[in-house]
């Protein structure tokens, strides 16, 4: 769908399990494979000296308890594992019947003696009397001690899901991972918590974020412990996980934590779960062939490559309108005809854009953008121009309001017919509040986001921040782009993105599938520089649409073919 795919709540999580085992599975058997899968991720790793698996009382704790298993069988076949002591530490024994299943096998006497099972009691008055890391011998039999010191683990490349270090061709980076020779494996609460730790839970996480700051590695499964849908995690967390495995689609509270897309890798194990996972909530990839929007065919002329009028600009600020049509024409656009507030003559300075003393539509023109830049007073006079000739239609041009012109329009219902399928509002986190709309901060915020968009904006919104969020109020739907960019991090950014999306637009009057193309675009020219500034944007624009079209004409007829059928997709 669009190339996006489904983030769960807590609860579709919960309700994905149910429809499953309505198929024929059974929770053991999803718990097993979830198990094995997160095993074939840690084998990709040099093996640690210490494992400790720390369960809870529910099925995430069952998670951990197979995963302690699996290891076991691992290590059975002198592989991954077999020179690591493994202690298993409950904080309840087992609710549910898989992992009671678990429990038992690893209650039962082993000649190897591989595994120490401790309960939390026994294992919080250990590190309560002890210091650092010797109290791990506590709990490993004589013969199983390591000797020797354990060996540095080596950086190794990594391909998780969503994470934080990509480099400058979207490639991930090689990471080095931290090594004290210990693995924590965080399997207290999951999908089912709803409330901040406490008690022994809150003691362990303190004791996790101790031992990581001195090098241990930390795995959590499913969601780390303390990452809640109601509020922050800067708020609620006591650890960053090293990794987080989810199985099945992604947790929709990871992808909306800046934190955890910062500090932690997030891989999802698709494990057999039935396919119905629709969602309202969506996942937004990272996808080169949406590129395949900008280009331009072989007998194009100005108006075929897009028609665009450009609203804004006051006195003092000129320069954000200048970026967005650079931007505009360095993404592919055609022909720009523009109206400014400004007295400075700034503006007119660019011969690219044809500046105007009023607005006059016609029938070429696919997109109009209103707002950088932008004075209340002018974008209330733009406002009163545009809303004298535009007519809602399906032939209509795409309007994209921009920061006081999304507010404006927003807030006086005077211009509400210019509200709509064929709207756009681009406002930053400020710029919503201003609309009236709350922070987007975690699960219940969005919520309550796509509830303002649908009721008090009526069109469709690009909510820009760290993991900015496309809301479509029409289908009830909410597109996330958890594209951690620092690059991003400077004035203007938003108003070449809002060139770039007029350019789009002014191909296709496909709203969600433009907003993806401009923003797979905004990204990419990021990743040939350190930081730019926002005026090297159009150049970078170009750059990297340079880079796809020549990997694009190196390629034979039939292999563009396929490639142009691919845009909008994910593979």
């Amino acid at each position: 769908m669009n190339g996006s795919e489904p983030l769960l709540t807590y609860e579709q999580s919960r309700h994905l399990d149910q429809r499953t085992m309505e198929l024929g599975w059974t929770s053991t058997q999803l718990m097993g494979q979830a198990a094995l899968s997160s095993l074939y991720r840690l084998q990709k790793l040099p093996a640690f000296s210490h494992i400790i698996i720390l369960c809870g009382p529910g099925n995430n704790g069952g998670d951990g308890l197979a995963l302690a298993w699996q290891i076991l069988s691992s290590a059975g076949q002198k592989n991954w594992g077999a020179d690591s002591s493994l202690t298993v530490v409950q904080t309840a024994r087992a609710t549910s019947e898989a992992s009671s299943f678990y429990e038992r096998l690893l209650a039962k006497p082993s000649e190897a003696n591989l595994i120490e099972l401790v309960t939390v009691e026994e294992f919080l008055h250990s590190i309560r009397d002890a210091k650092g890391l010797p109290w791990i011998e506590k709990f490993t039999n004589g013969d199983r001690q390591t000797s020797k010191p354990p060996e540095p683990i080596e950086s190794r490349q990594r391909d998780p899901d969503l994470q934080r270090n990509q480099s400058r061709d979207g490639m991930i980076e090689d990471q080095t991972i931290r090594d004290s020779g210990l693995l924590i494996v965080e399997a207290l609460l999951g999908s089912g918590q709803n409330r901040p730790l406490e008690g022994s839970f809150a003691e362990l996480g303190r004791w996790i974020s101790e031992e990581q700051s001195k090098g241990a590695y930390l795995l959590s499964l499913d969601v780390p412990a303390g990452l809640l849908e109601s509020e922050r995690f800067t708020e609620t967390a006591l650890f960053d996980p090293d990794e987080v495995h989810t199985y099945g689609p992604h947790r929709l509270a990871c992808a909306l934590d800046d934190r955890l897309l910062e500090h932690t890798s997030i891989y999802t194990h698709p494990i057999g779960f039935s396919p119905d996972m629709d969602s309202p909530f969506r996942l937004v990839r990272r996808d080169a062939n949406r590129l395949t929007c900008f280009q331009r065919e072989g007998n194009s002329h100005k108006y075929s490559n897009g028609s665009g009028w450009l609203m804004g600009g006051s006195t003092g600020m000129e320069g954000a309108m200048l970026l967005s049509a650079r931007s505009f024409f360095s993404s592919g656009g055609g022909i720009l005809q523009g109206i400014t507030g400004s007295q400075m003559g700034i503006v007119r300075e660019e011969p690219s854009i044809m500046i105007k003393e009023r607005l006059s539509l016609d029938s070429r023109v696919g997109a109009i953008t209103m707002g950088p830049g932008c004075s209340k007073e002018d974008c209330i006079e733009f406002l009163e121009a545009l809303s004298e000739q535009y007519s809602p239609s399906k032939k209509a041009p795409s309007l994209i309001l921009d920061a006081a012109a999304a507010v404006e329009a927003v807030q006086n219902p005077k211009w509400k017919k210019l509200l709509g399928r064929k709207t756009i509002l681009t406002p930053h986190p400020g710029e919503w509040a201003a609309m009236g709309g709350a922070a987007i901060t975690d699960v219940d915020s969005l919520r309550l986001a796509m509830e303002f968009a649908r009721d008090s904006a009526g069109s469709f919104v690009l909510y820009k921040a760290s993991t900015s969020i496309l809301m479509d109020p029409f289908e009830d739907r909410a597109y996330l782009f958890p594209w951690i960019n620092r690059s991003l991090a400077v004035a203007g950014t938003g108003d070449c993105l809002t060139g770039i999306l007029m350019s789009a637009l002014c191909r296709s009057d496909d709203m969600i599938t433009s907003v993806m193309a401009a923003m797979e675009l905004l990204h990419a020219s990021t990743e040939t520089s350190i930081h730019p500034r926002s005026s090297r944007f159009p150049s970078l624009i170009q750059r990297a649409l340079g880079k796809r079209q020549r990997r694009f004409q190196s390629k034979d007829p039939l292999e563009r073919r396929n490639d142009g059928k691919r845009f909008g997709g994910l593979h």
